[in-house]
């Protein structure tokens, strides 16, 4: 099972910019047409830069193993 969280900028934000970036929808129920959906509604707001991620959640979250792959 998926689940999906679009991020993006806000009219006033930068790419890049530090905490620029906002969660703008997420959770299981989501589908990809709900994300399209907002996506083109932001965008129309000022939006941009949007981001979608999935995340697996049909296996238990292992927070070491996330942590580890992030540090280099």
């Amino acid at each position: 099972m998926k689940e999906y969280a679009l991020w993006g900028y806000p009219p006033d934000k930068k790419v890049g910019e530090p905490l620029g970036q906002t969660l703008m929808l997420g959770g299981s129920a989501i589908t990809l047409e709900e994300v399209e959906r907002v996506k083109k509604l932001a965008s129309a707001k000022g939006w941009h830069d949007f981001r979608v991620q999935v995340i697996d959640i049909s296996q238990p979250f292992n927070a070491g193993k996330a942590f580890a792959s992030c540090v280099k």
